[in-house]
């Protein structure tokens, strides 16, 4: 056929050259400072202070944002060397705002996909290399100074208006794990906490599945370390809005290997173990553990097997 008698090749070309057009001047004149101030309200919104050194477009609709801080008003901060987001277009169509992200972090990165629709939460996000020895927020959650590289997977679609109906999943492995000092609060010690040593834990393995509203762990352990190991019993939280105030329950069980108490600096500190944690002592010589609290502030009281 003559190529006059196909007009809509023309009109094909112009709508191809009109997209093409208004994708480029959208990522041109996209206005990333707003959107990066509109982050740090976002983030003040939350209890966070967010400061960069540089903001670029990134992507078709998205940004990049260097050398950023993140700060709590209790003094955790976590610094980012680089965070990039970029905006999904297709969903919008449906309602749904989604967005594609890729952090820069403490010698790794953690990357993955953020949605929000009406009464529903997701996110899909991959840890490769992160080294918690860098991580001086954690300090705040767990009250020592920890060591390791994590990498895993984690799934998460949370339902706010059942959330019996949130489902996912969590597979994070921490290599080379091990707690480099710090102190644990004891509640057997009416408030007072264990100063610890370094303490090798092996490989960390946590392993959960949400379902029926719960969180429940398949697997965290700690094993192959030179002088300790642990294992968690029945643990789960329950799924909420707010996952940092999840309530958790669960037990655990600790052994401490011989070797551990022949170091230096444990001298004063196995009379003191023993004796806080002599309620849950087994008769192999592990301690049980009953664990409580949030996932933002997990706590511990001994606790015997359960039928001793």
């Amino acid at each position: 056929m003559p190529e006059h008698h196909r007009p809509w090749k023309r009109w094909a070309a112009y709508a191809a050259f009109a997209l093409a057009s208004f994708l480029f001047a959208l990522r041109q004149t996209l206005p990333v400072q707003a959107i990066a101030e509109r982050l740090e309200v976002e983030a003040a919104a939350a209890g966070w202070q967010l400061r960069t050194a540089d903001v670029a477009p990134a992507g078709l609709v998205g940004l990049r944002m260097d050398a950023v801080t993140l700060e709590s008003a209790d003094g955790a901060r976590i610094p980012l060397e680089q965070v990039t987001a970029k905006l999904r277009l297709l969903p919008l169509l449906i309602g749904r705002r989604s967005l594609d992200f890729d952090l820069r972090l403490w010698d790794g990165r953690v990357a993955g996909l953020l949605e929000q629709a009406r009464g529903s939460r997701r996110i899909e996000a991959k840890v490769e290399g992160l080294n918690l020895g860098r991580a001086a927020a954690m300090r705040k959650l767990a009250h020592v100074d920890l060591a390791g590289t994590a990498n895993g997977d984690l799934s998460l679609a949370l339902n706010e208006r059942e959330p019996a109906k949130s489902t996912g999943r969590l597979d994070l492995t921490v290599a080379q794990a091990a707690i480099n000092g710090g102190e644990v609060p004891v509640a057997a010690m009416g408030g007072g906490a264990l100063t610890l040593p370094r303490i090798g834990l092996g490989t960390i393995t946590a392993k959960a599945e949400v379902k029926d509203g719960k969180a429940v762990f398949d697997a965290l352990s700690a094993k192959g370390g030179e002088d300790l190991e642990a294992e968690s019993e029945g643990l789960y939280f329950v799924v909420q809005e707010r996952l940092a105030q999840a309530p958790l329950f669960g037990r655990a069980r600790l052994r401490f290997r011989d070797a551990f108490w022949q170091k230096g600096g444990t001298a004063g500190l196995r009379g003191i173990t023993e004796l806080a944690l002599a309620p849950g002592r087994g008769p192999d010589g592990s301690y049980g553990l009953q664990l409580f609290g949030t996932l933002s502030n997990p706590q511990t009281r001994p606790a015997p097997a359960p039928g001793r």
